[in-house]
């Protein structure tokens, strides 16, 4: 059983989940996630054109292991705060959100 706590999922689908996510553009290349289940990632595009978000989902899936035509963009194409759905198993992803690093802040 994974002990993370991970409050940013929900499961309104067999075999997807929804996360909620805060891209940082222009910065240090990195995929984190806060205790309270926020998904962090950093991606050094510039936010201009939706350039950031898609250098987000593309670290989002190498970080957990899945195609990145298994990620797809629901909420928040002009916000740092997105939410995004990821079609895998929720118990598969769950294990591989305990796997990244944990934001210092």
């Amino acid at each position: 059983m994974c002990s993370s706590k991970v409050t940013g999922l929900l499961q309104p689908e067999q075999n997807s989940v929804f996360l909620s996510i805060r891209v940082l553009p222009g910065t240090t290349s990195r995929v984190e996630r806060r205790s309270d289940g926020l998904i962090r990632i950093g991606v050094r595009e510039s936010p201009e054109r939706g350039r950031a978000t898609s250098a987000a989902l593309r670290a989002l899936a190498i970080a957990l292991g899945v195609p990145i035509d298994t990620v797809y963009l629901v909420h928040g194409g002009a916000s740092r705060n997105k939410r995004v759905r990821v079609t895998v198993a929720p118990d598969v992803l769950r294990e591989r959100i305990d796997r990244l690093p944990m934001a210092l802040d």
